[in-house]
């Protein structure tokens, strides 16, 4: 795959990326809350909207850590459900994914 090297740093561009935004989610769920009972509710509620996209950020770095390790492993481009290729294009697309497309519909 005469891609994989290019594959693997953007990779590693994204997991730097997605770790610096957990972050600072962690840290603004530290801030305290204000004392208005109405402005806490309002608070409280971007709270779950922050705890989803915390949820979908872990989920994302666990997707590319995978990915990094089927990289160091040669098994980057081998479908993990069915064990056949998956194409160059599929991954230069979604460098996570670890199916091809008939697995993955």
């Amino acid at each position: 795959m005469k891609n994989l090297q290019k594959i693997r740093a953007e990779l590693e561009i994204k997991k730097e990326e997605l770790e610096d935004r957990l972050k600072r989610i962690k840290e603004s769920k530290r801030k305290p809350h204000d004392k208005d009972w109405q402005e806490q509710a309002t608070e409280r509620e971007n709270d779950d909207v922050v705890d989803t996209l915390g949820e979908n950020i872990i989920k994302e770095l666990e997707q590319i850590d995978n990915a990094i390790t089927r990289i160091q492993n040669n098994e980057y481009n081998i479908c993990v459900s069915c064990g056949e290729e998956i194409p160059e294009e599929r991954l230069l697309a979604l460098p996570y994914t670890s199916v091809c497309i008939e697995c993955a519909t």
